[in-house]
């Protein structure tokens, strides 16, 4: 049986739905941030990163550091 609650705060809503994996909207240019392999391949990161920053006008630089990926926003 369903139950039909009243007084239940809604939490705080997400842009496409959920909250983002990485910062990179947060990102200024010249700063870095570290993904390590553990977390995505490193072509994933990449990818990730340069659909974020089209999606915000930006532009980001992945290279492979330490068994992980590095990602630094150029513009």
């Amino acid at each position: 049986m369903t139950v039909i609650e009243s007084n239940i705060p809604m939490p705080a809503s997400y842009k496409n739905g959920r909250p983002a994996s990485y910062p990179f909207r947060d990102m200024q240019v010249g700063q870095s941030l570290y993904i390590p392999a553990s977390e995505v391949f490193p072509r994933h990161a990449a990818k990730r990163a340069y659909a974020a920053g089209r999606r915000a006008g930006m532009k980001f630089v992945c290279r492979r550091d330490d068994g992980g990926v590095r990602v630094w926003r150029v513009e």
